[in-house]
């Protein structure tokens, strides 16, 4: 619960991050790590009396936990989310796509050596001011010291990718991963790198990987976009940035709005303007632009019913006729009462010269109150006589 408080607080989700820290006193009220980190929380959020109540708490834990077990160095939890602005860096790609570093998952990390636990922290410091040349050097000599820290590797292989040594970061990701194959960040620092010497194969392989391994994964979820837009797989990409931005990467919301103008929160009112301008062109008689209109509707929202029945009018005044009794069909599926729906099939069933049909369908649009498929029926009975 600690390290989810840290992954809630790096995100922005104070509350859930609060949540997640209240739980982890509550099953070790001897953390101390959790009281700084709540404190640090409280302090951000403006709860001064709350934030030094938990220092305090974190000071007397930490004197007792010495007492208990002084043959131990424990390095201080680091929250994770930087946003990197210090550094701009090297590449052909936008510097919005490229991904945010979290940090380590197993921000509370114990080893033997409190040498090596020095210079461990002196790397995060490093690491949270962008200083990739030191958090190289400082991490280099943590390893040295104790070769297991699988936070000095995280830290190394994303500085190492920041200087655009890529060799060097596939080296200590693969390192890493022999500790822990199911650490995410390795395999999308791993897919990064692979992608700048061009190994796209090798870059999809571990984006699958860390997808497999945490299929909700923010960063994951950017980087898999970011492979996709770089591929021209731009609705791909769109679709990646915005469970992304969803999942709470602010990083790729604003990849998302690079790619489309806006972002996954305006949705709602996006696709209402475009469903809105598909009504005009619909009585213009413009049915290729009702058709484009709606096809970015459902590419965003595909249970918009309303698009599918624009849509398939159009279709149906194109000759269409498979493609507007499929959309009909469909709107009809999501809302069993829209009378335009059954309208619309109707009308494809007619022109297909299926009267039973269209006859069945004018009927039940009627019943549910729509006049036009009264009209409709009524036109259609006298014609069969």
């Amino acid at each position: 619960y600690n390290n989810l408080g840290l992954g809630y607080y790096g995100l922005g989700n104070y509350e859930e991050a609060l949540r997640s820290y209240d739980r982890a006193i509550a099953l070790n009220p001897k953390l101390f790590q959790t009281y700084r980190n709540r404190a640090l929380l409280h302090r951000k959020l403006g709860n001064t009396k709350q934030a030094d109540a938990d220092l305090q708490m974190a000071e007397r834990m930490r004197q007792a936990g010495s007492k208990d077990e002084p043959a131990r160095q424990t390095v201080e939890p680091i929250p994770f989310g930087v946003t990197e602005t210090k550094e701009e860096t090297p590449s052909l790609v936008p510097k919005s796509a490229l991904a945010q570093n979290y940090g380590s998952q197993d921000v509370i990390l114990r080893t033997g050596d409190p040498k090596a636990a020095e210079w461990l922290t002196k790397s995060y410091q490093s690491f949270r001011e962008s200083k990739w040349a030191e958090t190289i050097r400082t991490a280099s000599i943590a390893l040295s010291l104790d070769p297991s820290l699988e936070d000095a590797y995280v830290n190394r292989a994303w500085a190492y990718y920041k200087k655009d040594f890529a060799d060097e970061t596939i080296e200590d990701c693969n390192k890493g991963l022999r500790l822990n194959p199911n650490n995410v960040l390795f395999y999308n620092y791993r897919a990064l790198a692979s992608m700048k010497k061009n190994l796209k194969d090798g870059a999809r392989a571990d984006l699958k990987t860390a997808m497999q391994i945490d299929p909700k994964n923010p960063l994951t979820l950017n980087n898999a976009a970011f492979f996709d837009e770089t591929s021209g797989d731009t609705e791909g990409a769109e679709a990646g940035y915005r469970l992304s931005c969803e999942a709470g990467l602010s990083l790729a919301c604003e990849n998302y709005r690079r790619l489309t103008g806006f972002l996954p929160a305006d949705i709602p009112k996006i696709t209402d303007q475009w469903v809105n301008e598909s009504n005009q062109s619909f009585k213009r008689g413009d049915w290729d632009e009702v058709i484009t209109k709606c096809s970015k509707v459902l590419r965003l929202n595909p249970k918009n019913e309303i698009a599918y029945v624009n849509r398939a009018g159009a279709y149906a005044n194109k000759g269409l006729l498979k493609e507007a009794i499929d959309d009909s069909s469909t709107a009809i599926q999501l809302n069993p009462d829209l009378g335009l729906a059954y309208n619309n099939r109707d009308y494809a069933y007619q022109l297909q010269g299926q009267v039973r049909r269209a006859k069945l369908d004018y009927e039940i649009g009627c019943n549910l109150g729509y006049p036009k498929a009264c009209e409709n029926l009524k036109r259609l009975s006298k014609s069969a006589r």
